[in-house]
C-alpha cells in the first residue's frame, strides 16, 4: 500500500520521486526491507537525484536476489550498468545473451540517457521514430454481467506495465464508464515518470480497471481486466475486456 501510494503521489507531482514519494518508499522498506518494488524505486530515487553510485549499489543488491536467468534480472543489470557509467565506475561484464546495442537503447529510454534539451540534434532525430513506433492501441469493453456493478461516472484507468521491470505503469489514460466501449492509444507521451517509457520495454501487460473510489490506487471491489504479454508497436489493437472483480 505504501509503495502504491508513493507511485500515485509521484504521478501527481510531475513524476518526481523526491520528497513525499521517497519518504513513503523508505516507510515501506522499514515494514519490509526485502520488498522488491520498494527497493527498485529506492534505486530510482537515487538515480533521479544524480546519486549514480548509490543507485548502482542499491540496484546491484536487488539484482543479486533474483534468478540470474530471469528477464527481470537482465533488466536490472542494464540499469546497474547505466548507473555505473554515469558514476564513472568500471562497467561490469555484459551478459552473453544481451546485445550491447539493444541494451544501450533500452537503458536510454527507461532511465533517461539524455533529456530533450541536452541531447544532440542527430540523437533526437534518431530516437523519435523509435518511440513513435512503440505505441499500443487498446480496445476496452466491459463484460455484460458486470454492467450492473458499474456507474456511468466511474473512472476507468487504462494502463501498460512492464512484464518484467518496475511496478509503476509505463503509460496510463483515464476515462469514464460512459465512454465504453472505447479505443485508446498508449504511448511515451503518457508516461507517469518520463524516465520510464513504454518504448523501453520489449513486453508489457495491458489492463483496464474501473475504480469505484475514483483513485488510481487499486482497491478491493474494482472491476478489471488485462492481457499479457503485449509487444509495444505490434500491428493491430489489443482487446481488453473488464471481466472480473478485484478481491
Amino acid at each position: 500500500m505504501l509503495v502504491a501510494y508513493a507511485e500515485a503521489v509521484a504521478a501527481s507531482q510531475d513524476s518526481e520521486l523526491a520528497g513525499r514519494p521517497a519518504e513513503l518508499i523508505q516507510a515501506a522498506l522499514k515494514v519490509d526491507p526485502k520488498h522488491s518494488s520498494a527497493r527498485w524505486l529506492e534505486g530510482l530515487v537515487s538515480f533521479q537525484a544524480a546519486e549514480y553510485a548509490q543507485a548502482a549499489e542499491q540496484w546491484g543488491a536487488l539484482v543479486a536476489t533474483f534468478d540470474p536467468d530471469d528477464e527481470e534480472a537482465a533488466e536490472l543489470r542494464r540499469y546497474v550498468a547505466e548507473a555505473r557509467t554515469r558514476a564513472g565506475m568500471e562497467p561490469e561484464p555484459v551478459p552473453k545473451a544481451a546485445s550491447p546495442e539493444t541494451d544501450a537503447s533500452q537503458v536510454a529510454e527507461v532511465i533517461g540517457e539524455a533529456s530533450a534539451d541536452t541531447a544532440a540534434p542527430d540523437q533526437q532525430a534518431a530516437t523519435k521514430p523509435a518511440a513513435a513506433g512503440t505505441s499500443v492501441t487498446v480496445e476496452v469493453s466491459l463484460a455484460e454481467p458486470l454492467w450492473p456493478q458499474a456507474d456511468v461516472k466511474d473512472s476507468i484507468f487504462i494502463y501498460a506495465k512492464a512484464v518484467s521491470g518496475p511496478p509503476m505503469p509505463l503509460a496510463a489514460h483515464r476515462a469514464r464508464v460512459e465512454d465504453l466501449p472505447l479505443t485508446v492509444t498508449l504511448d511515451d507521451s503518457m508516461a507517469m515518470i518520463p524516465a520510464m517509457k513504454l518504448s523501453g520495454f520489449p513486453e508489457v501487460t495491458v489492463g483496464a480497471r474501473i475504480s469505484k473510489s475514483g483513485q488510481a490506487i487499486p482497491q478491493s471491489g474494482d472491476l478489471e481486466g488485462k492481457i499479457t504479454p503485449v509487444k509495444p508497436g505490434q500491428a493491430g489493437s489489443v482487446k481488453v475486456v473488464i471481466d472480473h472483480v478485484r478481491p
